[in-house]
C-alpha cells in the first residue's frame, strides 16, 4: 500500500507556535506565545503563507501589509526563508516554532541573528548523568550561554555537588558546544583532559565538573544533506518526514520475574552433656575393697592373689574415666568442624539471597522504571520505549517503597526456617536464629518500584496538585511504555485545561463523559478528576461502569470518603498530601486483598514536566504498529483521496483520466504519511476484506470499486457485485457503466448461475490468451490492447453468508481464485468475522489483506499478522490495518462515499494554508465540521456515479460485455412469436431457457408428438402455463383439426378454457362417468389410428388426485385407459399433459411414460428432489419458473388483458372458425322428457310389454324394458323418484302398446293425488285392494286379448293381506301374461323376506334408484360399482337386467303427472311427502267412481 507522492498532498503539523517581531523603526524585538496549533500545509504552501495566515488569525501585526521580511526559526534553532517550501522543512509533531517578521523596510536579519552568536546550530544538545550520577534526569541546553556551577542565583545548570565551585564553567551551546573552565576549584575535565581555556565538548564525550560527570547528547534531529544514505546521526533521532519520526522498536525479550528458592542447611544438633559415670566407677572400687578386707579379716588367704584381685579392680574405674575423657574430645572436635561447614553454607546461601535479591530488584527496575528514565527513553528513544508492547504486563508504577521480595529459604529437610525464639527441640538455637536472620535479611526490598495491578479502579487521595502529578506519572508511564495501538486515554473532568499537556500523545486521546467498551487487544485508560467533588455521584457512577467494561480507572479525588465504593486499589498520601511541606509519601492500600504498603516515595511527574515529556513522544511512531494510528483523520471524505478532487464535478477530468495508461490501483483512504493506495494486480491479485458491523467494510468496498472506476474506463475494468445484505450496498456502484451485474441474497439461485457463467468466462479468456500466445492478460495488454479483455473484479460483501447459502462457494472461489490469477480475474471477498470461512487455500492465493475491527486478538492477527485491528475503537468506523505481505502492515483511515461536498469554487488550493487550535478532541468527535451543504444535496457515491457514466457517454466508451447474461425475466408472456411453431408438428411453447454454462438464452419449444408432457408444480402457476400452452396452440388451428378435451380437477381452475372452440369439454374430475366415456372415446380414436382424423389433445389437471378417486371408484380403470392413451396415443394423434401438484400419488406408469418433465416450485423440496431437480433452481420469487431438462426455464403465461389474453385469443378463435367447435363429450342429463328419449330410440316396440325406462350412460342412447320377458322391481329411498318413475314407466306402456292391449292397474297403501292420475285402469288403496286383485286374478287369461299390469307403489307399506295376495298373483305371472311392476323402498325391501318383494328379487330384474353400491345391488342378484362421488340426482340408478347392469336416467313422462304435481329435484312427490303425513285409508272403487 504504497504511500501518495508527498508533493501532492497536504501535510499535517501539530506544534507549538510563537512570534518574534522586530520594529525598523524603534528596532523593538517583541516575543510572544501563539499557542498550540494544529497547521494544515498544502503541498506548494510557502513560510510566507504561513505566516500571512498567522498573521490573519492570531494577530501577529495589526496589517500584514506591514511585513516587511519572514521567517521561521526551527526548533533546532535554523531559520527557513519565507520563499521556503513548507513540506519539506523537518519540523516535528511537537516542536516549538518561531515565526520571525520584520515590520516596516528593514532588511532580514541572518539566521545567527535569530538566536544569538553561537552560530545556526544543526542539533540540540543535553548533558546525560554518568559515573556515580548514573540514572539522573537529563539536562537540556539551550542555544546559547548556559553557565555551570552550584549557585542557583548566577548558574542556569545548578549541580548540587560539593566539588563543584559555586561558578564553574560555562558552556556556549550552538553548532557545537564550547566549553570554559571559570576558576573552579576542583577543575573541569574532557575524557580526563583538563580544561584550559575553551575547548570544543564532541558527543559522546565526558565532562568532568569535579566529582559529577556528564555526557554530551545530541537529542533534536540534525539537518542532512538530502542526498545522503545516512539520515540517521550518532546519539540523535531520524529527521522528521511529515512531522514524524519513525521509531524503529529494537525487539526486547522481558527478562521475568520469578520466585527464587535457596536451599539452607540444616541447622546441628544442640551439644550434648556427658557426665561422669560415678556408677561405674564405684562399683569396682568398693568390690577392690571387699577382697583386700576380707582376707586381711578372716585369714587364711594368699596376700600376693589378694593385691593381685584388687588390682584388677582398680583398673576398672581408671578406663572408664579414660573412656569420658575421650567422648568429649571427640564430641567438641565433630561440633567445631559442623559448626564451621554450617556458617558457611550458611553464608554461601546469604550471598546467593542477597545476589537475586539485587538481581530482582535491578529487574522491577529495568521492568517498571521511574520517571526519570521513562523520560529519557521518550526523548533519546531509547531501548525499552514501548516495550510494553511485548510484555504487555498488567502492572503500573506507583513509586518506590518497601515490598516484599519473590526471594526465599528452605531448608535441606524441607519446610523454612524456624523463628529465633521458638528453635525446635534437639537443635541448636544459635544455629536455628542464625537462620532465621539469614532468611529475614531478603524478605523486603527497602527501596523497589511498588506496582499495582493495571485493572479496575485505582483511587489517587490528595491535595490536588499532588493528585494531578501522581495522575501525570501514570498516564504519562503507559504511554511510553504502551505503543499506539495498545492503549486508549478518555479525560473525565470538569477543567479539561489541567489535562491539556495530553493532547501531544501520539496515542488516541479523548475526553469526555461517554466512555466506550474496551476492545480486544487495546488497553483503556479513563481518568476520572473528581478533585472539585461537585459531580462525585455522576463521576462514580461512570468509573464503575468504565471498570466494569475492562477499562483501568485512574480516579482522582481529595477525600477518601469519595472514592467509588468499587475501587480495587487505593493510593492515600501521608501528611498534607501536597507538593509542598513534605516529601511525597503515600500510602498504597489493595481494598481487594487488603495489603498495605505504607511510606511509598511516589512517583511524581509537574505539568510542565509533563508537557514536554508528551511532546518528546508526538512524533514518534512505531513502524510495527503501522504508523500513527492515534493521529490518524477521524474522516476522509472520498473527494481527499481522488487523484483530482475535481472529478467529484467534471466528468472532463475523468474523460482525461481515462485517456492516459494508468494501473489498476485503488486510493482508499489516508495513512500517516499519506494517500493510501492499492495495486490489485502487485498487492493482490486478490483482497480479504474483514470487520464487525458498523466497521466500515460496505463505504471501504464502495470506495475502491468507484476510485478504480475512475481511473480507468469500463473497457479496462469491470465489476460484478455481489451483496448478500439485499443489494443495498452497492445500490449505487450498480448504475456504473463499469457494472457488468448485481447479485443479491434476495436470489441465491443467482449467485450459482453467476458462478456458471464465470467458469465460462474463465475458459474464453483463457481461449483468447491461448490464440494471442500471452502467457497473462497484462502481457496481451502491452501486444494487443485494443484485443485485450477488460479486468474483471469481483467485490463479494457477506461471504460468510454465501458459504452457508450456497454449498461449494467456497471450492468455487479458490478455484476462481487460481485460475483467474492470470486471467484478469481479481476477487475482493468482505465478510465480518474471517475464522471458519476463509480457508487457507484462499487466504494462500489472497495476499492483500485488510482488517476494519474485528472481534478478537486472534482474528486480527490471522488476518494481517498483528493484533492491532482488534484494538480499533467503535467510535473510529473506517479505521483500518492493511497487510502487503509478512510485515509489511500499514494503519490507514478509509474514506467514505457518503458525505456531501460542497462544489468548488474554482480557488486554487495548493498553497492554503489552513490553522486550528489545537487541544484534546471530545470522545468519538469526528472532525472538524463539514461546509454546509443542502440535506437534499446528492451523496459523493451517487455524484461519482453519475460522473463517471456522464463521462462514458463523452468518451464514446462501448457498453462492457457482460460475462453473465441478464437473469431470466419474473414473467414471459405470450406472443406472436412465441405462438409460433414448426408446421405439421402440434409443438408447444414452453417458455424462455437460461444454459448459462454456454451464456445464452432460448425459446424452448416441445413437439407433443414426443410423448406426454408432465407438469410438475403447487399453487395456480402450472395451470397458468398450461392454459398459455393450449392457447398457443389453438392460435393458428382450426377446431376440426385440433379437438381439446379437460378433465378439470376440483378447483375448476382450467374451466376458462372452454371458451375456446377448440376445447369440446371440460369434464369436472368427480363426473367419473362422463370420464370414462372421454376415455372410451380417445381409445376409439387410437383404435382407429389408419383413419384420417383431427389432433386429439386431452389435458388432466390434479392427477395424482384423479388416479387416487380412479382406485376408489372403479379400480383404477381410468388411470389404466389414461396410461393405454398416454403411450400409444403419440402415433394416433391422441396427445396427452397431466399436471401433478405432488409427486406422490402419481402413478409410475404415468410417471415413466412422460416424455418431458416441466418441474415448478412444490410444497417441499422432497418432492421436488425425488424428480431429480435441485431445489435452488426454483427459490427465485418468479411465478412460473421451472426446470425442464435441468435448465432453469420461465414459462409461458398469459396477459390479464390484451391482444393475448385468453379472452382475446377466444374471440379470434370464434370470430375467424364460426360456428366450428369441438364435439363435446355427450353429458347424462339430471331431466329428461319421455318423448325427447322416444323420439332417440330406434327400436321397433312391436311387444305389448315394452316400457321405455331413460337414458343409459355409456353410449347416452334410449333404455327400455319388455314386461314380456318377466315382473319389474324398483326399489330406491325417500325421494329418490320411485313413483315418478312406476308412472313414467306406466305411460310408456300405454303410449307404446295398442290401444285396449294393456289394462293398467295401480295398487298403494294410501290416496294420493299421484293415484288420481287418468292413466290408471283401476286403483286399488290399502285393504280395499284386495278385491281388486282377486279379479285380476280371475281375468287372467280372459278372452278380451288385454294384458293386465299391476303397478304397486311403497310395497312395503301394504297391508299383510294385500302382499299375500300380490305374492300369489306373481307367482301366476310366470305362465300368463299378467305382470307385476312394484316400487319400495329399498331398505325395507333388502330385510323382506316374504311378499311381493321377495317374489320379485328373485327374478333379478330390478331399477335401483340412488342405489347403495354396497348393499343394494343383493336386490337384483348382482354387484354394483361405484360410479361417481358426486350426488346421485332424484330418478338416477342402474337398471339391472341379466345380471349386468347399467346407469340410467329415468324419463319423465310429464303428460302423465296428476295436476300440480313436479317432477324430481322441484318438488316432493307420493311416497316423498313427510313421515308424519299418513293420508286416510278408503276402500276400493268401482269404475263409476274413478277419477
Amino acid at each position: 500500500m504504497p504511500v501518495g507522492d508527498h508533493g501532492d498532498d497536504v501535510v499535517t503539523w501539530r506544534v507549538r507556535v510563537a512570534s518574534r517581531a522586530s520594529n525598523s523603526g524603534d528596532h523593538e524585538i517583541v516575543e510572544t506565545e501563539v499557542g498550540d496549533l494544529v497547521v494544515e500545509i498544502g503541498p506548494w504552501a510557502r513560510v510566507g503563507d504561513l505566516v500571512i495566515e498567522l498573521a490573519g488569525s492570531h494577530g501577529l501585526c495589526d496589517d500584514p501589509a506591514d511585513i516587511g521580511w519572514a521567517g521561521l526559526e526551527l526548533a533546532d534553532g535554523s531559520m527557513a526563508a519565507a520563499d521556503e517550501r513548507l513540506c519539506t522543512l523537518p519540523v516535528a509533531h511537537g516542536d516549538r516554532l518561531v515565526v520571525v517578521v520584520g515590520i516596516g523596510d528593514g532588511d532580514a536579519p541572518a539566521p545567527a541573528a535569530a538566536f544569538g552568536a553561537a552560530g545556526s546550530p544543526s542539533v540540540r544538545y543535553g548533558l546525560m548523568p554518568v559515573g556515580e550520577h548514573d540514572g539522573g534526569p537529563l539536562v537540556e541546553l539551550e542555544v546559547g550561554l548556559v553557565p555551570i556551577g552550584r549557585n542557583e542565583t548566577d548558574n542556569i545548570v545548578v549541580l548540587d555537588d560539593p566539588s563543584v565551585s559555586r561558578r564553574h564553567a560555562h558552556l556556549i551551546v550552538g553548532n557545537e558546544v564550547v566549553v570554559t573552565d571559570v576558576g573552579s576549584t576542583n577543575g573541569t575535565a574532557i575524557d580526563g583532559v583538563p580544561v584550559s581555556g575553551e575547548r570544543r565538548l564532541p558527543v559522546g564525550s565526558r565532562l568532568e565538573l569535579g566529582d559529577v560527570s556528564f555526557e554530551l547528547r545530541a537529542i533534536a534531529p540534525i539537518v542532512v544533506d538530502p542526498s545522503s544514505d545516512d539520515s540517521r546521526p550518532p546519539s540523535g533521532r531520524p529527521t522528521p518526514q511529515r512531522g514524524i519520526v519513525v521509531f524503529n522498536r529494537e525487539p526486547s525479550v522481558p527478562e521475568p520475574i520469578d520466585e527464587v528458592t535457596i536451599t539452607l542447611p540444616e541447622p546441628p544438633s544442640a551439644p550434648e552433656e556427658h557426665r561422669m559415670p560415678w556408677l561405674s566407677i564405684a562399683i569396682p572400687l568398693v568390690l577392690a575393697a571387699a577382697m583386700v578386707a576380707v582376707p586381711l579379716i578372716v585369714g587364711g588367704l594368699d596376700r600376693s592373689y589378694v593385691l593381685l584381685s584388687a588390682g584388677f579392680l582398680l583398673m576398672s574405674p581408671i578406663m572408664v574415666l579414660a573412656s569420658f575423657w575421650e567422648t568429649r574430645r571427640v564430641a567438641a572436635r565433630r561440633r567445631r568442624v559442623g559448626l564451621a561447614d554450617f556458617h558457611e553454607r550458611v553464608g554461601s546461601a546469604e550471598r546467593r539471597g542477597r545476589a537475586a535479591v539485587d538481581d530482582e530488584r535491578r529487574r522491577r527496575e529495568v521492568a517498571y522504571p521511574g520517571p526519570t528514565a521513562r523520560r529519557r527513553q521518550s526523548r533519546l528513544a531509547e531501548t525499552g520505549l514501548w516495550a510494553g508492547a511485548e510484555r504487555f504486563d498488567e502492572q503500573v508504577r506507583i513509586g518506590v517503597g518497601r515490598i516484599p521480595t519473590l526471594v526465599g529459604f528452605r531448608r535441606d529437610g524441607g519446610g523454612a526456617p524456624w523463628p529465633e525464639n521458638q528453635p525446635p527441640l534437639g537443635l541448636d538455637g544459635e544455629a536455628c536464629a542464625e537462620l532465621e536472620r539469614v532468611a529475614a535479611s531478603v524478605r523486603h526490598h527497602d527501596a523497589a518500584p511498588v506496582t499495582i495491578p493495571a485493572s479496575g479502579i485505582v483511587a489517587v487521595v490528595g491535595e490536588r496538585d499532588w493528585a494531578d502529578a501522581v495522575v501525570r506519572a501514570i498516564v504519562l508511564q503507559l504511554a511510553t511504555s504502551l505503543p499506539l495501538t495498545a492503549v486508549r486515554f478518555t479525560f473525565v473532568t470538569d477543567e479539561l485545561d489541567a489535562f491539556d499537556w495530553a493532547k501531544w500523545l501520539p496515542h488516541d486521546i479523548g475526553a469526555g463523559t461517554v466512555v466506550t467498551r474496551s476492545d480486544a487487544g487495546i488497553r483503556h485508560v479513563v481518568v476520572v478528576d473528581a478533585a472539585d467533588g461537585e459531580r462525585l455521584l455522576d463521576w462514580a457512577e461512570l468509573a464503575a461502569d468504565a471498570a466494569r467494561s475492562g477499562a483501568f480507572v485512574v480516579w482522582a479525588g481529595r477525600h477518601r470518603a469519595d472514592v467509588p465504593t468499587t475501587t480495587s486499589t487505593l493510593v492515600e498520601a501521608v501528611g498534607t498530601g501536597s507538593l509542598v511541606g513534605g516529601p511525597p509519601v503515600a500510602d498504597v492500600v489493595d481494598l481487594v486483598s487488603g495489603d498495605v504498603v505504607r511510606s511509598v516515595s511516589v512517583d511524581l511527574v509537574g505539568g510542565s514536566d509533563a508537557d514536554r515529556w508528551a511532546r518528546d513522544l508526538a512524533p514518534l511512531r512505531d513502524p510495527v504498529g503501522g504508523g500513527d494510528p492515534g493521529r490518524l483523520p477521524a474522516a476522509v471524505p472520498i473527494g481527499d483521496v481522488l487523484l483530482d478532487s475535481a472529478a467529484l464535478f467534471d466528468p472532463d477530468v475523468v474523460v482525461e483520466a481515462w485517456a492516459q495508461p494508468a494501473p489498476l490501483i485503488a486510493r482508499l483512504g489516508r495513512t500517516a504519511g499519506g494517500i493510501a493506495t492499492v495495486d490489485l494486480r502487485r498487492d493482490g491479485p486478490h483482497a480479504v476484506i474483514a470487520g464487525t458491523t458498523g466497521a466500515g467494510k460496505s463505504e471501504l468496498l464502495q470506495t475502491m470499486v468507484v476510485s478504480l472506476a475512475l481511473s480507468l474506463p469500463p473497457s479496462r475494468v469491470n465489476f460484478l457485485l455481489v451483496d448478500y445484505k439485499g443489494g443495498a450496498a452497492f445500490a449505487e456502484c450498480a448504475a456504473l457503466p463499469h457494472t457488468v451485474g448485481l447479485v443479491t441474497d434476495l436470489d441465491g439461485n443467482l449467485v450459482r448461475r453467476v458462478l456458471t457463467s464465470l467458469r465460462a468466462e474463465i475458459r474464453r479468456r483463457e481461449a483468447i490468451l491461448a490464440a494471442a500466445g500471452a502467457k497473462d492478460l497484462e502481457t496481451l495488454e502491452e501486444r494487443e490492447p485494443a484485443g485485450a479483455p477488460p479486468s474483471l473484479v469481483i467485490v463479494v460483501d457477506e461471504f460468510a453468508s454465501l458459504t452457508t447459502e450456497v454449498p461449494g462457494f467456497v471450492e468455487d472461489m479458490i478455484d476462481l481464485a487460481r485460475r483467474g490469477r492470470s486471467l484478469g480475474l481479481h476477487l475482493v471477498l468482505a465478510t465480518q468475522r474471517p475464522a471458519g470461512v476463509v480457508s487457507d487455500h484462499l487466504l494462500a492465493n489472497a495476499n492483500l489483506r485488510i482488517a476494519l475491527r474485528v472481534a478478537d486478538l486472534h482474528e486480527s492477527t490471522d488476518l494481517v499478522g498483528v493484533p492491532d485491528a482488534a484494538a480499533i475503537a467503535r467510535t473510529r468506523p473506517g479505521r483500518a490495518v492493511a497487510r502487503l505481505g509478512p510485515g509489511d502492515v500499514l494503519h490507514l483511515q478509509t474514506a467514505f462515499c457518503g458525505g456531501r461536498t460542497p462544489a468548488p469554487d474554482g480557488r486554487d488550493r495548493s498553497r492554503d494554508v489552513v490553522v486550528h487550535d489545537f487541544g484534546i478532541e471530545p470522545t468519538g468527535d469526528g472532525g472538524a465540521p463539514a461546509a454546509s451543504v443542502p440535506d437534499d444535496a446528492p451523496t459523493d457515491l451517487c455524484r461519482l456515479v453519475e460522473i463517471a457514466r456522464a463521462a462514458a457517454g463523452r468518451s464514446g466508451e462501448p457498453a462492457p460485455r457482460r460475462p453473465w447474461l441478464e437473469p431470466l425475466p419474473g414473467r414471459v408472456e405470450m406472443s406472436t412469436r412465441l405462438a409460433g411453431g414448426p408446421d405439421g408438428r402440434v409443438t408447444a411453447v414452453v417458455g424462455v431457457a437460461d444454459d448459462p454454462d454456454r451464456q445464452s438464452q432460448f425459446v424452448m419449444r416441445y413437439d407433443l408428438g414426443a410423448g406426454p408432457l408432465a407438469v410438475y408444480g403447487a399453487g395456480d402457476a402450472p395451470v397458468r402455463f398450461v392454459s398459455a400452452m393450449v392457447a398457443g396452440l389453438v392460435n393458428d388451428r382450426s377446431p376440426a383439426d385440433l379437438q381439446i378435451d379437460v378433465i378439470d380437477g376440483e378447483s375448476g381452475a382450467l374451466g376458462r378454457l372452454a371458451s375456446l372452440p377448440h376445447v369440446g369439454s371440460v369434464v369436472d374430475a368427480a363426473d367419473s362417468d362422463r370420464i370414462s366415456r372421454l376415455l372410451r372415446q380417445l381409445s376409439t380414436s387410437i383404435a382407429r389410428r389408419g383413419e384420417r382424423g383431427p389432433t386429439r389433445l386431452i389435458v388432466v389437471n390434479d392427477l395424482a388426485g384423479f388416479a387416487g378417486r380412479s382406485e376408489r371408484l372403479d379400480g383404477g380403470a381410468a388411470i389404466e385407459a389414461l396410461a393405454r392413451i398416454a403411450a400409444d396415443g403419440p402415433a394416433a394423434g391422441v396427445l396427452v399433459i397431466t399436471l401433478a401438484g405432488r409427486r406422490v400419488g402419481v402413478p409410475p406408469v404415468l410417471a415413466a411414460s412422460a416424455g418431458r418433465r416441466v418441474v415448478m416450485a412444490m410444497t417441499t423440496d422432497d418432492d421436488v428432489v425425488s424428480l431429480g431437480v435441485d431445489p435452488s433452481l426454483l427459490t427465485v420469487d418468479a411465478p412460473g419458473r421451472a426446470v425442464v431438462d435441468g435448465l432453469a426455464v420461465q414459462t409461458v403465461d398469459l396477459p390479464v388483458s390484451g391482444e393475448w389474453s385468453l379472452e382475446a385469443i377466444a374471440a379470434r378463435a370464434v370470430a375467424r372458425w364460426g360456428e366450428l367447435r369441438a364435439p363435446s363429450v355427450g353429458v347424462l342429463p339430471e331431466r329428461i322428457e319421455a318423448s325427447a328419449v322416444g323420439a332417440l330410440s330406434c327400436r321397433d316396440r312391436s311387444s305389448w310389454g315394452s316400457m321405455l325406462i331413460g337414458l343409459e350412460d355409456r353410449d347416452l342412447r334410449p333404455v327400455e324394458a319388455d314386461l314380456a320377458h318377466g315382473n319389474l322391481l324398483i326399489a330406491g329411498p325417500l325421494r329418490s323418484g320411485r313413483s315418478t318413475a312406476l308412472g313414467s314407466l306406466a305411460a310408456s306402456l300405454l303410449t307404446a302398446g295398442r290401444p285396449g292391449r294393456v289394462r293398467p292397474i295401480l295398487i298403494a297403501p294410501r290416496s294420493t293425488d299421484w293415484s288420481r292420475s287418468p292413466i290408471w285402469g283401476d286403483v286399488g288403496i290399502g285393504e280395499h285392494a284386495v278385491p281388486l286383485l282377486r279379479r285380476a286374478a280371475e281375468s287372467v287369461g280372459s278372452s278380451d286379448g288385454a294384458s293386465t299390469v299391476i303397478f304397486v307403489d311403497d310395497t312395503t307399506d301394504l297391508d299383510d293381506e294385500v302382499d299375500e295376495e300380490l305374492a300369489r298373483l306373481a307367482a301366476l305371472t310366470r305362465h300368463t301374461d299378467l305382470r307385476i311392476v312394484a316400487a319400495a323402498e329399498s331398505v325395507l325391501a333388502r330385510r323382506a323376506y316374504g311378499g311381493l318383494v321377495a317374489e320379485l328379487r328373485r327374478e333379478r330384474r330390478a331399477l335401483l334408484l340412488q342405489p347403495d353400491v354396497d348393499l343394494d345391488g343383493d336386490l337384483a342378484g348382482v354387484r354394483l360399482a361405484r360410479r361417481s362421488l358426486r350426488p346421485v340426482p332424484p330418478g338416477r340408478g342402474e337398471w339391472v337386467e341379466r345380471g349386468v347392469a347399467s346407469l340410467v336416467q329415468v324419463a319423465v313422462a310429464s303428460h302423465a303427472l296428476p295436476t300440480g304435481d313436479t317432477p324430481w329435484g322441484t318438488a316432493p312427490m307420493g311416497e316423498d311427502e313427510p313421515p308424519s303425513y299418513v293420508p286416510p285409508r278408503r276402500r276400493a272403487t268401482g269404475p263409476s267412481e274413478r277419477s
